[in-house]
């Protein structure tokens, strides 16, 4: 009867660890995927905005509103 006890406690331990180990993996991942996801939005963001002002360029010093509003 005690080595199935001591069977049991050794499987709940085993368990315990893993678990713990597979929570601060799972959270180690998720907070690098969203620094990537956050870092990669800005970048495209920054891009979109440089291509904005590029292509505006011209009919802003011409005062070209049709332009602009069509860009």
């Amino acid at each position: 009867m005690r080595f199935r006890s001591l069977r049991a406690r050794f499987l709940w331990g085993t368990l315990l660890v893993i678990a713990l180990v597979m929570t601060a993996a799972f959270a180690v991942v998720e907070h690098r995927q969203r620094a990537t996801i956050v870092d990669e939005f800005q970048r495209r963001g920054e891009v979109l905005a440089r291509s904005l002002a590029a292509i505006s360029h011209g009919p802003l010093l011409l005062y070209n509103y049709t332009a602009l509003e069509q860009t």
